[in-house]
């Protein structure tokens, strides 16, 4: 009788121990994300924080006004950016549109959305998520942040769209 006593406090103690770890597991999580700490122009540049998170999978530049993505760059190995320049490479990062050269530049009046697509892990398994940011390029060579427009979907890129 002794013996099963011990065993079933020893179960309850490894129980509590368990929901532990599975609350701390979920406030770190509720922290998760990639936000924008401040913008520059010009040249346009991004500065990021990031919480929860391995690293970045890819940015994308989309012009609201012209309805086009201006640039695409996917990243390897789950980079971390702190800050990323309109048309410069980060670091062990590939561009995939366009295809070659440098990205069409940014008009005045003109509304920029700006996808990050980041990689994290929850309860051990992978899992990826997207944030998208609206910016109005105004005359006088100024920024205005519009704010979070993660509800926004964007067309595929013009390589995702299916071949005729």
């Amino acid at each position: 009788m002794k013996r099963f006593l011990v065993t079933k406090w020893a179960f309850a103690f490894l129980g509590l121990i368990a929901i532990g770890i599975l609350v701390v597991w979920y406030v770190i999580n509720l922290h998760r994300g990639v936000e924008i700490t401040r913008v520059e122009y010009p040249p346009f540049k991004v500065f990021f924080r990031t919480s929860g998170i391995n690293g970045f999978l890819g940015i994308d530049f989309f012009s609201e006004t012209r309805k086009e993505y201006l640039w695409s760059v996917s990243c390897q190995n789950f980079v971390e950016i702190n800050q990323v320049t309109y048309g410069i490479l980060p670091p062990r990062s590939r561009q995939h549109f366009p295809r070659a050269g440098e990205p069409k530049p940014l008009v005045q009046d003109g509304k920029i959305l700006i996808r990050v697509n980041y990689q994290y892990d929850e309860f051990l398994a992978p899992r990826s998520a997207s944030k998208i940011w609206a910016f109005q390029i105004e005359k006088g060579n100024k920024i205005k942040s519009l704010g979070d427009f993660s509800s926004t979907v964007l067309p595929l890129l013009p390589s995702e769209k299916a071949e005729d």
